[in-house]
C-alpha cells in the first residue's frame, strides 16, 4: 500500500485501487481499522479526458483533532475522523468568495492544503485564488479569495508542488512565466512579483525554498538563484527590491 501517511502509531495509506480507497493501519499490529471508499463522495468529470471518473487521493494534508484531512483529485477536500473512519467535513465548493470568481477553477478547491498550526488553519493557493478553512470554529468553513493582482501581473501559479511558506508569505513559482510571486498570508494580497531576465535562468523553475534571510529558486538547468531579503515586511508596492539576486 503506497504512498502512506504517517500519525503516530497508525498509518494512514491508500491502496494500489488507483488511490481510490483509504484505510488506516495500527503501525504496531498491522491491523486495519477502517477503509473508506472515495467513490463514497460521488463522481467527478474529468474535462482533459471527457469522462466521469471516481475521486482519487491526491495529497495527505495531515490529522488535526482526530480528524484526516486529504485533499482529492475531483477539486474536493474531506476531513475522515481517524478512529472511526466516519466522513465528517466535505468540501466541493466554497462557503464565502472574497473577490469576483469568473472562472470555474474560482468556484473548487484545487490547491493542496497545508496546516497553520499556530493559527489553527488549513491554507492554500492555486493559480490565483487563496483558501483558508478556519478549524477555530466548530463547524470549519472554507473561504475563497480572488486575487486580481495575479492577472494584473500576470504572476499565476499553476503547479501545486512549487511553492513554500512561512508565518506570514507564500512564495511561489510561475514557471510558465518565469516568475517569483510572493503573498502575504495576512492581507491575501500579491505584496512582490519578480521575473527572471530573459536568458538568466537554464531550464524551467522547479523549486523554490526560503529561509531566514534568503530565498532560493532551483531551475532544470541545476543553477541555484539566490535572493537576498530586504525588510519584506515594509513592502508596500510592486518592483521594490526585497530580494537582491546574487
Amino acid at each position: 500500500m503506497f504512498p502512506f501517511f504517517c500519525d503516530g502509531d497508525k498509518i494512514i495509506a491508500h491502496t494500489k485501487n488507483n488511490k481510490r480507497t483509504l484505510s488506516i493501519i495500527n503501525y504496531f499490529t498491522g491491523t486495519s481499522l477502517w477503509i473508506f471508499h472515495l467513490s463514497d463522495i460521488g463522481r467527478w468529470y474529468n474535462e482533459f479526458d471527457k469522462k466521469w471518473e471516481e475521486g482519487r487521493v491526491e495529497h495527505f494534508v495531515g490529522v488535526v483533532n482526530e480528524v484526516l484531512w486529504v485533499n482529492v483529485a475531483s477539486g474536493t477536500i474531506i476531513g475522515i475522523n481517524v478512529e472511526t473512519g466516519e466522513l465528517k467535513h466535505l468540501f466541493t465548493e466554497p462557503n464565502k468568495i472574497i473577490g469576483i470568481a469568473t472562472k470555474p477553477h474560482q468556484q473548487s478547491p484545487h490547491f493542496w492544503l497545508n496546516y497553520d498550526e499556530k493559527r489553527n488553519i488549513l491554507f492554500g493557493f492555486h493559480y490565483d485564488v487563496f483558501g483558508e478553512i478556519d478549524l477555530n470554529k466548530s463547524e470549519p468553513t472554507l473561504t475563497f479569495y480572488i486575487l486580481e493582482d495575479c492577472t494584473k501581473h500576470q504572476t499565476f501559479c499553476p503547479n501545486l508542488e512549487r511553492y513554500c511558506y512561512d508565518d506570514n508569505y507564500f512564495y511561489y513559482l510561475d514557471a510558465f512565466n518565469g516568475k517569483i510571486g510572493i503573498i502575504n498570508r495576512n492581507t491575501k494580497k500579491l505584496d512582490w512579483v519578480y521575473t527572471f531576465p530573459e536568458g538568466s535562468t537554464m531550464g524551467i523553475l522547479m523549486k523554490i525554498e526560503v529561509s531566514k534571510n534568503h530565498l532560493f529558486v532551483l531551475d532544470s538547468g541545476g543553477v541555484l538563484h539566490i535572493f537576498e531579503k530586504e525588510e519584506i515586511g515594509r513592502c508596500s508596492k510592486f518592483g521594490d527590491k526585497h530580494f537582491r539576486r546574487n
